[in-house]
């Protein structure tokens, strides 16, 4: 099973998470589960919007550096630009796991190497999947459990009914 965080703070955010979500469907992903919407500070740079975030959950037959092409190019589609680290963004899709996989190339680290240390990421998981063991130790309670991220996360609308 692959999880993935996606997160957008320009424009319609709700439609750029939606457009994501297809673009995903398109590239092959077999979505199994998607949480609801959760508006989230941003980390960073705080000089932004708030961010609407998902998790999604999905399964994916190639490998995960051909995910991560197709997440780069819908990114690119949805006019993600790379201005500097955490700057605004239409979409940002991350990796967050890979079928348990451990990668750690110079394009690509998996598990994401911050999942534990956002709550954007750790309670929209638990919300979809509350028994999730990371890497086959560790459960997202726990996780979310040791999680230092302070920053606030509200929980808006079910994805579901609105996209």
């Amino acid at each position: 099973m692959v999880v993935l965080s996606l997160g957008s703070n320009i424009g319609n955010r709700q439609e750029n998470l939606r457009k994501a979500i297809d673009g995903l469907n398109s590239a092959g992903l077999e979505i199994l589960k998607i949480s609801s919407i959760y508006e989230t500070e941003p980390i960073g740079f705080k000089e932004q919007d708030k961010f609407y975030n998902i998790v999604l959950t999905a399964e994916y037959s190639k490998d995960s550096l051909e995910l991560l092409s197709e997440i780069h190019r819908i990114e690119k589609n949805l006019g993600r630009k790379r201005e500097f680290e955490n700057s605004p963004r239409t979409i940002d899709i991350d990796i967050i796991t890979f079928n348990d996989q451990k990668v750690d190339t110079e394009s690509l680290t998996i598990p994401h190497k911050e999942y534990m240390n956002r709550k954007f990421v750790l309670i929209p998981l638990a919300e979809i999947e509350p028994k999730f063991i990371f890497n086959s130790k560790r459960s997202i309670e726990e996780t979310l459990s040791k999680c230092n991220d302070s920053s606030e996360v509200v929980k808006l609308t079910e994805l579901n009914d609105e996209i």
